[in-house]
């Protein structure tokens, strides 16, 4: 405040707010004086009593372009899948770029963990699902495979199996979230082909394994006039990457 005199001070009345009833008043100087009076002092009613509930949905498409902008870069994004593989117990990762017809960038990430039987990927698919309190990351919130997956590329696929026998599928596909939060089911079939097109060779005898498929890099993997030389040089920054993150 600038400095006035004294006699142009004038103590303010006391004011009546919703929740409170305050006492402002002017000391010397620039101090401010505030004595709140609680509700149940000098009143009979709580006005948190009278309101009204609505819910309010998000606006779904804003809210994917938001989720989508999380701040991952492509090596912290891939760093954070891989630990997923980890918490699994994989004892083997492999990574691999797949270019499709129309030169577009994709990641496959293939591990031999202990794999997911169809009501573990529901739950590892769902945004803000119950997961492991004790992981000091965005997973123990139910929501890093989903984010880091989803900051890089425009649709997320798992295919995983935890006995070697049946095959269970999910995506995040590009309109997924703004449409509601649909996610789609793949049928085994259509599980088969998506792992085949990323490993033709399966490198694992192991019976249980997931696969994250991270479907069009739009970051990193879109329209590239060479996306073998593109593919070569995120490999080349990812082993540096991940030989510092994961350095035993």
């Amino acid at each position: 405040f600038p400095s006035h005199d004294k006699s142009t001070l004038v103590k303010a009345q006391p004011t009546l707010l919703p929740e409170t009833s305050s006492t402002l008043g002017m000391l010397g100087g620039n101090t401010i004086l505030v004595n709140p009076r609680p509700w149940g002092e000098n009143s009979n009613s709580n006005p948190t009593k009278m309101r009204t509930k609505v819910q309010l949905l998000p606006n779904y498409q804003k809210l994917d372009k938001a989720l989508r902008a999380v701040g991952y870069s492509f090596e912290t994004a891939v760093a954070d899948l891989l630990d997923n593989s980890i918490d699994a117990q994989a004892q083997n990762i492999r990574i691999r770029f797949v270019i499709d017809s129309e030169k577009y960038l994709s990641l496959a990430i293939l591990d031999d963990g202990k794999g997911m039987n169809e009501a573990r990927l529901r739950s590892a698919m769902t945004y803000g699902a119950d997961e492991d309190k004790e992981i000091g990351r965005l997973g123990k919130f139910g929501l890093g495979l989903k984010l880091a997956s989803l900051s890089q590329a425009k649709s997320l696929l798992v295919v995983t199996s935890d006995n070697g026998r049946d095959l269970h599928g999910m995506a995040w596909a590009e309109e997924g979230v703004s449409r509601g939060f649909e996610c789609e089911i793949l049928d085994p079939e259509e599980c088969k082909l998506v792992a085949y097109n990323c490993f033709p060779r399966f490198p694992f005898k192991k019976h249980s394994w997931t696969l994250v498929l991270l479907e069009k890099l739009w970051r990193v993997g879109e329209g590239l006039g060479d996306p073998d030389a593109k593919a070569q040089e995120l490999l080349e920054s990812l082993k540096k990457h991940l030989g510092l993150v994961f350095h035993r």
